[in-house]
Formats: C-alpha cells, structure tokens, sequence
C-alpha cells in the first residue's frame, strides 16, 4: 500500500481491502461513511484473546443475525450476505487493532484473512466492502 493523505474513494468498489489509517484519517473515515450513504461498523478487538471471543464480539458488534454459528466460515457466510442492512457499501473499523495483533499475532492474522476474503467478494459484486485499522505509529499508512 502506498502513502497517501486522503481516504480511499468510498465510491469505488475497486476501493475495497484491509487499510491502515492515521487517527485523523479514521475520524473523518467516521464522518464521511454515513454522508455517503454506506453502513459504517466498527468491531473493538479489546477483551477478544481466543476465536470463541473473537466470534461473539463479531455477532454483537457486526449486527450479525440469531443464526450466526460462531466460525470462521459461518462469519464469512454472514458477511457475505449482510442482506439485513440496506445499504450501498460497508466500512468496518478495527477498533484497538494494534495492541490485539501484538497480544494475538495468529488470532490477528486469521482475521484479516477472513476480511480480506469478505472484501474480494464484494469487490467482485460491485459494492464496497472497505476495512480500516489504526496504522502504527511507525508504519505507513495508506
């Protein structure tokens, strides 16, 4: 990803991905989000240390549907679907994203790898599906 100092262009499908974010960047992805008329969540990751925390933060967090079954795969199915929110587009907001990676590297990791595959599918559907984390301080952001 390359360094830029404006927002990805939340009209574009082809937008979609996992970014990196400055703090300000983040406030005005939280502004902007809903003036676009696009479903903005944001999932804190304090507290989830195991794939059963990380799950049930998802279902209260993500709006996620009853009959979510707690998994990766049922988490990719629910955010492959989301016909439960009218909207455009998505844009998730991975709240305390760096002390969760440091704490749980692989729980991290298998998380952004489920959301890159949610992203990639509705890139290919035409809507955006766009996930922010806050960049660490030593790291670009995009």
């Amino acid at each position: 990803m390359t360094s830029s100092q404006s927002l990805p262009d939340l009209g574009n499908p082809e937008s979609s991905g996992l970014v990196s974010l400055t703090t300000d960047q983040l406030a005005e992805l939280r502004k902007t989000t809903p003036a676009k008329g696009l479903c903005l969540l944001e999932l804190p990751l304090r507290g989830v240390h195991d794939e059963p925390s990380l799950y049930a933060a998802c279902s209260h967090s993500l709006q996620l549907p009853e009959w979510f079954g707690h998994n990766a795969d049922a988490l990719v199915d629910c955010l492959t679907d989301l016909s439960w929110l009218d909207t455009d587009g998505y844009v998730l907001i991975l709240r305390e994203q760096i002390p969760f990676a440091k704490a749980h590297p692989d729980l991290s990791a298998l998380l952004h790898e489920l959301l890159l595959d949610v992203c990639l599918y509705w890139r290919d559907e035409g809507r955006l599906f766009l996930v922010a984390d806050e960049a660490a301080p030593d790291q670009p952001h995009s």
